[in-house]
């Protein structure tokens, strides 16, 4: 497939920064500085740059299209775009030797993005669209920016960049056969700052987000919520699904989405094929993802031989300890004791987060 024309002025765009930061290859960080050029460039530069006058239309159709999407995954353009540009540049640029030394030289993009067009032409089909477009390839991008670029973007931190509110929709349509978007369903909300406030001061809330989200953002164990009361896992993580959609990113974390899978569509007898393969249909989804948190709510359920059948507890077993993608599961207090406290297979897998009730007869 074709790209469009916004991309192919990026290109060289790219090409410059790389060599500017001594890789050898062009990066996704590189042709997402580029994109960021671009949206700022007043349209004077594209008559200048442009021999076809034909051409000009095109590429301001394609910048609008561009800023739109920035601005949608909240990047005003200049005013928070020439910034956060200035700042990934920084954090791109490799202390090495015998890097590129102009832009000439860098002309192979790397295979992470290689797989990124391919993400984007993949998309692109899906719409029906004949040509990859500035504004989709970002989109793709920011949606799941990979390891590498990810920890740069989370480390700009005076940049509220609400990544993935135009691209929830990519590559997200096996969600609806088994579960729901939690962020994209905040995201629909109005902000509330005195929700937020309360979310940022619940002591549930805040250890799940240190959890999660300290240190260098590596995988690490399963997280367990366990009710001890009215309030519900379920309530927890949604809470902390609208505190990560209306505010800022936590520090050294990218921007995530939450996503619930229902243990009533996994479970299914009355759905072809066994409960362990939709796991694993799952997992193989995500796999590489590390914008994605899964939730599954009722975790029991899976460990019932009765509802999940025989292979399906050891098969989940498998996949969290293969899997690279951040897991929350949820249950209440008599379910964790009937099928857990004495489980040692699955007792030593979780990090445990009691969600405790506050009485309304309590006093100081």
């Amino acid at each position: 497939m074709n790209v469009g024309i916004g991309i192919r002025m990026m290109w060289p765009l790219a090409a410059q920064e790389a060599a500017a930061g001594g890789s050898p290859e062009l990066e996704p960080g590189h042709f997402l500085c580029a994109a960021l050029k671009l949206a700022e460039m007043p349209g004077s530069v594209f008559l200048d740059i442009l021999k076809d006058k034909r051409l000009v239309a095109v590429l301001e159709e394609d910048q609008r299209g561009l800023r739109q999407t920035l601005e949608g995954l909240g990047l005003r353009v200049p005013a928070d775009s020439t910034p956060f540009r200035r700042g990934l540049r920084r954090l791109l640029r490799k202390d090495v030797q015998g890097g590129a030394k102009n832009r000439g030289d860098v002309v192979h993009r790397s295979a992470a993005a290689r797989a990124l067009f391919a993400r984007a032409e993949a998309e692109a089909r899906k719409t029906g669209e004949n040509e990859i477009g500035a504004g989709l390839l970002v989109e793709i991008l920011l949606f799941d920016p990979g390891e590498a670029l990810a920890g740069a973007l989370a480390k700009i931190g005076d940049i509220r960049l609400a990544a993935g509110r135009g691209a929830g929709k990519v590559e997200m349509e096996w969600l609806d056969a088994y579960g729901s978007d939690l962020t994209g369903r905040a995201r629909k909300m109005q902000s509330d700052s005195t929700r937020l406030e309360e979310i940022r001061g619940d002591a549930v809330c805040r250890v799940l987000a240190e959890v999660l989200f300290a240190g260098s953002g590596a995988k690490g164990s399963p997280v367990l919520l366990i009710s001890q009361g009215e309030r519900s896992a379920a309530a927890v993580v949604n809470d902390l699904a609208y505190w990560l959609v209306f505010s800022k990113s936590p520090p050294g974390f990218p921007p995530v989405h939450i996503l619930e899978i229902h243990s009533v569509a996994i479970l299914n007898r009355k759905t072809e094929g066994l409960p362990e393969t939709r796991l694993e249909k799952v997992f193989q989804h995500l796999e590489g993802s590390k914008s994605i948190i899964l939730f599954f709510d009722d975790f029991h359920r899976y460990l019932t031989p009765s509802l999940a059948g025989e292979g399906t507890s050891s098969r989940f077993q498998t996949l969290l300890k293969k899997s690279s993608t951040i897991c929350i599961m949820g249950m209440t207090e008599k379910q964790y004791e009937a099928h857990i406290e004495h489980a040692v297979s699955w007792h030593k897998w979780f990090r445990l987060i009691w969600i405790h009730d506050v009485s309304p007869n309590f006093q100081l």
